[in-house]
C-alpha cells in the first residue's frame, strides 16, 4: 500500500523487525543480499543516510526523493527479500511483523540524533547483554569497518559516499571527529544508563 502523506525531501526513520522476533539474517549472505536488494529499490526513490542490520531487525535512515518513493522502495524489499530468504531457507510465510514502521524526522537536530541512535544500535544490544566499558570501546571500533552498519562512512578517512549520503548529517558537524565524539559519548552514556537501554526498542 503507497502512502500518500510521505512529501518528497522529507527524512523518515524506517524499521521492522522478524515476525515473532525471529531472525531475518542468519549469515553475511542474507544481510549482503538484503543490501543489494535495498540498493537496488532506492533507484530514483530514496537516498539512504544511515542503516543498521541486526540479527532480527533493521534500522534506516532515509530521504524520500520522488513521489511514493519510500513506499515503493519498501515494498521491493520487503517482497524481494522475503522471497529470497524463503527459497533460500525453505521456509514459507511471512518473514517480517509488518510491512515497515516509519516516523518522520521533524528537524535538523531529530536528523543527527536519530542516525546516532541507528550507529549505536549494536552497541545498545550489547549492553543489554552485558557488556563493559573496554569491550563497548572495542565494539565501537568494530563498527567502522562493518559492512551492516553506515557509521563507518561517517567516520573514516576514506569512506564510500556514493552509496549512504552522510553529508546531509555531517554538514551539521564541523568535522568528522565531532561526530565520532557525539556517536561514542554516547555509547558511554547507554552503559552509565542501563535502565534507559533496556526500555528502548
Amino acid at each position: 500500500m503507497f502512502r500518500k502523506d510521505l512529501h518528497i525531501g522529507g527524512y523518515y526513520h524506517v524499521y521492522n523487525r522478524g515476525v515473532e522476533k525471529r531472525d531475518t539474517f542468519l549469515d553475511n549472505h542474507d544481510r549482503r543480499t538484503f543490501v543489494q536488494k535495498l540498493l537496488h529499490a532506492t533507484t530514483d526513490n530514496i537516498k539512504i543516510v544511515a542503516f543498521c542490520l541486526m540479527n532480527n531487525h533493521y534500522h534506516l535512515l532515509v530521504q524520500q526523493v520522488s513521489d511514493y518513493g519510500l513506499s515503493k522502495c519498501m515494498q521491493s524489499l520487503g517482497v524481494g527479500y522475503t522471497k529470497y530468504f524463503n527459497n533460500r531457507h525453505k521456509r514459507v510465510g511471512a518473514l517480517f511483523g509488518s510491512s515497515y514502521n516509519m516516523k518522520y524526522i521533524h528537524n535538523d537536530n531529530q536528523l543527527v540524533h536519530v542516525s546516532r541512535y541507528i550507529h549505536l544500535n549494536p552497541i545498545k544490544h550489547a549492553i543489554k547483554d552485558g557488556v563493559g566499558k573496554i569491550q563497548i570501546q572495542s565494539l565501537l571500533r568494530d563498527l567502522e569497518q562493518s559492512e551492516w552498519n553506515s557509521y563507518g562512512c561517517y567516520v573514516r578517512k576514506k569512506a564510500p559516499t556514493d552509496i549512504i549520503h552522510s553529508k546531509i548529517v555531517l554538514d551539521q558537524f564541523t568535522n568528522k571527529e565531532e561526530y565520532r565524539v557525539f556517536v561514542n559519548t554516547h555509547a558511554l552514556f547507554y552503559l552509565r544508563d542501563k535502565t534507559a537501554v533496556l526500555s528502548r526498542r
